[in-house]
């Protein structure tokens, strides 16, 4: 089985003309720390993009995750899967919210949850 995650949205376009069974998830963030250009970091928080990619899954800071959040996502038929999450507290609150999946280091604690 094979999920590919981008925060490349050509790239999951590309990924999907060339099979588009394999599952895509665009990643994104608010990128306020990344060295890249204002532009960049407005482009790459645009889910505008998606239609190009059409992705199955997204994939976001885990920062961006609220309650409305994830009722506003599924609401445009999203699946919800924040990263990264380690923090029991955290993790129980996510499942709380009623998001999808949760990518972490610590899939050990996500498990007992």
């Amino acid at each position: 089985q094979v999920f590919v995650t981008s925060f490349n949205p050509f790239v999951l376009e590309s990924v999907k003309n060339t099979n588009p069974k394999i599952v895509r998830g665009q990643l994104y963030s608010h990128f306020k720390d990344a060295n890249i250009s204002f532009i960049s970091k407005i482009l790459l928080r645009n889910l505008f993009f998606n239609e190009k990619a059409e992705p199955d899954a997204l994939a976001m800071d885990r920062e961006l995750v609220n309650p409305d959040y994830v009722k506003e996502m599924h609401g445009h038929k999203y699946v919800v899967y924040p990263w990264t999450v380690n923090d029991s507290e955290e993790i129980e609150n996510f499942i709380d919210y009623g998001v999808d999946g949760i990518i972490s280091d610590r899939v050990d604690r996500v498990i007992e949850i």
